[in-house]
């Protein structure tokens, strides 16, 4: 909750206790608080409708304390009871926030659609970096940027997944993910781009927090939506492609060999729109023509990362985030070669299959061979979404069935980033053998 929907429930939680006591003036000021706790609410933060139970007791305390209303102790106590209910909704569906950044420069985004020609496919681009405090003083259109683009497209259908009314996360509008900005005003410098892939049915801004976090660092950072893959994409010119079961075979009933293969097939076409998005950013800025790059992603987009580092030459190392294992090529688990950090959920909650793991033994085996860093993590309590944006949605979706474990998402994205940073500056600069980790007490070893 942020601090003036705090406020706001607060005292009219105190207004609501006052009421029949002896001391009318407490009544009356604690009412003015709460009328003034709203009002700036509304003005700085904004309205949002799990706020509506608030706003409705703030106007019947006004209109009784007008009518100078005399109230039971029993029925104010049925009043802060069905408050308290109807206030669920503030500590369910929260306003999302990201850990605090660590890096010093301010982050702009930008967006656009990259049209590959060959394949037929257009995919929308969201984009991270650095930008400079003169630029934030001196470029008066910048401003805060929302988190989900298209929302009014978008959130319909991610509340449709959720099994939830449409109108749900309308409150995501007030979810920023740094300033509107344009690329080319980005701060060139010689470190890596990074390019992220999201997973089965996410969409380009579900690993924004590393986004955030490594644009805050002075990299910059690219995700394209997976054109059918995704939730649901929403082209510049407003064209919407919906999430298509086929591309991950559903419904299909294939046989496992036919299944593995159609899922390698799609891994090598994500590994493809990971290589066209780089290409189309490196083309448009030439400064970044001759960059290396760290590929990084959760879930599907985790063993896309994978087998993109493993193909393109550019890339010097892969992150993945509960990475699923399937997509990536047969070849590629026993011949990786370049360095990786992998992150898991607790191995306890059992999310993926069992063949999942035996996939990233495979992966582990080849880099022992080959003397390159193959370096793991994995976080007591987490579940595979706590590893995305899609975490930070609800703080308790786990009691609903969704795949969050009981530790904060906020927690375990400070210690991904954390990781992730540490890695992707020693091994740009060729020290990945004298990392020194630092650790965490949520940090557990596979199986335990």
């Amino acid at each position: 909750m942020r601090f003036l929907e705090i406020s706001c429930l607060l005292f009219c939680l105190l207004a609501i206790l006052s009421l029949g006591s002896q001391y009318p003036k407490l009544q009356k000021g604690l009412l003015t608080l709460s009328v003034v706790a709203l009002a700036l609410h509304l003005g700085i933060e904004g309205w949002r409708w799990q706020m509506v139970p608030v706003y409705v007791a703030i106007s019947l305390l006004i209109f009784m304390t007008i009518r100078q209303t005399e109230v039971s102790g029993m029925l104010i106590g049925s009043k802060i009871a069905v408050l308290m209910l109807l206030s669920v909704p503030l500590f369910m569906l929260p306003i999302p926030s990201y850990p605090e950044l660590s890096g010093a420069a301010s982050v702009g985004t930008d967006s656009f659609d990259v049209v590959d020609n060959e394949r037929g496919r257009v995919l929308p681009t969201k984009v991270w970096f650095p930008i400079d405090k003169p630029t934030l003083t001196k470029t008066a259109e910048l401003q805060s940027a929302p988190w989900l683009e298209h929302q009014e497209k978008i959130g319909p259908v991610l509340a449709r997944i959720a099994a939830m009314p449409g109108f749900i996360f309308n409150h995501l509008r007030h979810f920023k993910n740094g300033y509107k900005s344009d690329l080319k005003l980005a701060v060139a410098n010689d470190k890596p781009l990074i390019v992220l892939s999201h997973g089965r049915g996410g969409i380009k801004e579900m690993n924004g927090f590393m986004a955030m976090e490594f644009a805050s660092q002075g990299y910059i950072v690219i995700a394209p939506d997976h054109t059918k893959g995704a939730m649901y994409t929403v082209l510049q010119n407003g064209s919407e492609i919906p999430f298509d079961p086929k591309e991950f075979a559903e419904g299909e009933n294939l046989p496992d060999p036919e299944y593995d293969q159609r899922i390698r097939e799609l891994g090598q076409r994500w590994v493809q729109d990971l290589a066209v998005v780089t290409s189309y950013v490196q083309q448009e800025i030439p400064e970044l023509a001759n960059k290396q790059v760290i590929s990084g992603g959760h879930s599907t987009g985790g063993g896309t990362a994978i087998e993109f580092c493993n193909q393109d030459a550019r890339c010097i190392g892969a992150i993945g985030l509960d990475a699923w294992m399937l997509p990536i090529a047969e070849e590629t688990l026993d011949e990786l070669n370049k360095p990786l950090l992998s992150f898991f959920g607790d191995s306890r909650l059992e999310y993926f299959e069992p063949i999942n793991r035996e996939r990233f033994v495979r992966l582990q085996q080849a880099s022992n061979k080959k003397q390159v860093l193959n370096k793991e993590f994995v976080i007591a309590n987490a579940n595979h979404i706590d590893f995305c944006d899609a975490g930070l949605l609800s703080p308790y979706s786990y009691l609903f069935g969704q795949d969050k474990g009981k530790i904060k998402t906020q927690r375990v994205m400070q210690i991904i980033n954390q990781h992730s940073i540490t890695f992707a500056e020693a091994i740009r600069n060729n020290a990945a053998d004298k990392i020194t980790w630092q650790h965490f007490p949520e940090e557990m070893n596979w199986g335990e």
